[in-house]
């Protein structure tokens, strides 16, 4: 499952690069999967670490579980990504594909496995495959809490 709530992103020509945006610690605010919420209490407790170079982690408390790489379309409207799990376990090479969009210290993203239409909103519905994120920044690329949230 937390496979499924991380993307990263990769930057485009003329445009800011997300990626360099997106660097640092973000905590799940909600999921939703096929039109129902996931368990507050469970989503909760999973963070994502991006870096700059569209590699990111997800962790579980403090445990990492999952680890990808994947790369945006900026130009596209709204804007896309393609994802890639890494790693050795039974979701290494798992592929998904979605839209995004960052917003100051909250991103948004909703995803499918790659075989899937892209979706065209951030919205899901009973059996669509589809899964919905919402994150709130709350470190940076080094591990500091937002001064905000200190």
């Amino acid at each position: 499952m937390a496979l499924l709530l991380t993307a990263g992103f990769a930057g485009a020509v003329d445009l800011p690069d997300d990626r360099a945006v997106s660097a640092g610690r973000w905590r799940i605010v909600s999921a939703e999967l096929n039109g129902r919420q996931i368990d507050r209490q469970f989503t909760a407790m999973l963070s994502v670490s991006y870096a700059a170079d569209g590699t990111w982690t997800v962790f579980f408390k403090t445990i990492p579980v999952a680890e990808g790489t994947s790369s945006p379309n900026q130009a596209a409207d709204p804007k896309s990504f393609n994802m890639a799990t890494l790693g050795s376990g039974t979701n290494s090479g798992r592929r998904y594909r979605g839209i995004y969009e960052i917003q100051g210290n909250t991103r948004r993203m909703c995803f499918v496995p790659a075989d899937r239409p892209l979706p065209a909103d951030f919205s899901t519905a009973p059996a669509s495959d589809r899964l919905l994120v919402s994150m709130e920044r709350i470190g940076d690329s080094q591990g500091n809490a937002r001064p905000d949230q200190r």
